[in-house]
């Protein structure tokens, strides 16, 4: 466990050489308070990372409904090119609603990088969770 090890000191008191800026506060993730510190921080990640993406899909889904509903309301829409374009392409499920709720891939990106950022968080979590104190005050 690099990440959780003195970080190149020479003991755990030893505050004069350091091999990068945050040595010393890495020297104390072994302690038990912090320990648990980094795993529930991690699993409100976990938490975070699973559910935010859900709800900002549905107010991006919501939104592009509004949107539609507002270009239906002011006539934006022209019908016979919907129409057209659905028999030339032989897409007869084609909807506008459909269209404007993917633009910007929200349905595939946001679901693996959630998955992603959760598995981040929860190897963070395991980490912690296994590494084990080196004789540090509890």
């Amino acid at each position: 466990m690099l990440l959780l090890s003195h970080a190149g000191r020479s003991s755990p008191t030893d505050t004069t050489s350091s091999c990068f800026p945050c040595s010393c506060f890495l020297s104390d993730l072994t302690d038990l308070a912090h320990r648990k510190l980094i795993i529930v921080l991690s699993l409100i990640g976990v938490v975070a990372s699973w559910s935010l993406p859900h709800l900002i899909r549905a107010i991006h889904e919501v939104h592009a409904f509004s949107t539609v509903r507002e270009f239906e309301i002011y006539n934006m829409i022209d019908v016979q090119q919907v129409e057209a374009y659905r028999s030339e392409y032989d897409s007869p499920d084609y909807s506008i609603f459909g269209r404007v709720r993917d633009v910007g891939g929200l349905r595939f990106y946001f679901p693996v990088l959630s998955t992603i950022l959760s598995g981040l968080f929860a190897a963070i979590a395991i980490l912690a969770w296994r590494s084990a104190p080196t004789g540090g005050s509890s």
